[in-house]
């Protein structure tokens, strides 16, 4: 069995940042002020919408708000998410959920499509078509504006960075408190605005400060020994 190095537990693991484990924080200046006004745009935009934003700056947090809105207005979803590794749409995913069944009269199916940038332009004409003649929503997330009805645009600006890390750290207030949120600041400067890159970085610093705490605790114990 492998010993753990480090921290016994670290804060900025991922377990406690994954999209959907914080809650993500609105600014009506950028679309909406809640999950659900988010969704009315959405459905006056006739169920067709998009999110874009730079990597890191919580485009899937919003998509799993928005998708629990989805489902209390009992539409049933199609989730795909595409990665630079992995920029096809699966196969099947344009059959009809069982719930909602082929003609079904009830709220319309969504496909939810997380990293909609990765879709080459005739790829990405295919599933628009196909999603059309299915008569479902379509619910994107993409860096780049793709052309449909903007829900939000997504960025971190410094006080939020802030603000979700002290998150992170209540989460688990009962472990040494090695970093402050206003290191996030700095951090995310230097990170370019990511926010994913920004916890990853966060995550390293509380490591080496963990273990300069233990090699000074074991110099002083030392030096109690000897003394």
């Amino acid at each position: 069995m492998t010993t753990r190095m480090g921290a016994p537990a670290n804060p900025f693991c991922t377990r406690y940042h994954a999209p959907g484990s914080l809650a993500f924080v609105f600014e009506p200046a950028r679309g909406a002020a809640s999950a659900a006004e988010c969704y009315a745009r959405f459905r006056s935009a006739g169920f067709r919408g998009e999110i874009a934003g730079p990597h890191g700056t919580g485009k899937s947090t919003l998509l799993r708000a928005l998708e629990a809105q989805l489902k209390a207005h009992e539409h049933p979803t199609v989730a795909v998410m595409l990665q630079s590794d992995r920029r096809r749409m699966p196969v099947g995913w344009d059959r009809c959920p069982a719930e909602a069944g082929a003609k079904s009269p009830g709220p319309r199916t969504i496909l939810i499509l997380d990293g909609a940038e990765q879709l080459s332009r005739i790829d990405r004409w295919r599933v628009w078509r196909r999603v059309r003649s299915l008569g479902w929503g379509l619910l994107a997330a993409t860096h780049q504006s793709l052309g449909l009805p903007a829900l939000y645009r997504t960025s971190v600006e410094p006080a939020l960075a802030r603000e979700l890390v002290a998150a992170i750290l209540a989460q688990n207030p009962n472990l040494p408190r090695l970093v402050d949120p206003s290191e996030a600041v700095t951090v995310l400067e230097r990170s370019a605005g990511d926010l994913r890159e920004t916890i990853f970085r966060l995550y390293d610093l509380y490591e080496a400060r963990w273990r300069d705490t233990q090699v000074r605790a074991s110099a002083a114990a030392q030096t109690r020994t000897l003394g």
